[in-house]
């Protein structure tokens, strides 16, 4: 087997939910969020990997991703607060 394929993912998820109790009915709630990707992938295809009738010309591929997402933008459209059994939510923007 000439072709070479090596491939590596890394997934990182973490997400946390906070609720403050003010007074006895009033709560304060916030959803927090974080996601790490990473993918490294190396595919080689040689020209000996392939039909010599067809001129074949080496090539290899590269990827590297590395990605970082947070829900920070989000924070203050996430946080609801609760008020005596009814639920006030901040506007989204």
């Amino acid at each position: 087997m000439l072709r070479r394929y090596n491939g590596v993912t890394n997934n990182l998820i973490a997400n946390t939910n906070l609720r403050y109790t003010i007074l006895p009915g009033l709560n304060a709630k916030a959803n927090f969020g974080y996601t790490n990707t990473r993918l490294e992938q190396i595919a080689a295809v040689p020209a000996s990997s392939q039909n010599p009738a067809n001129n074949p010309t080496s090539s290899a591929n590269f990827t590297n991703l590395n990605g970082d997402f947070a829900k920070t933008d989000q924070l203050i459209s996430e946080l609801r607060v609760s008020v005596f059994g009814s639920r006030l939510t901040t506007p989204k923007h």
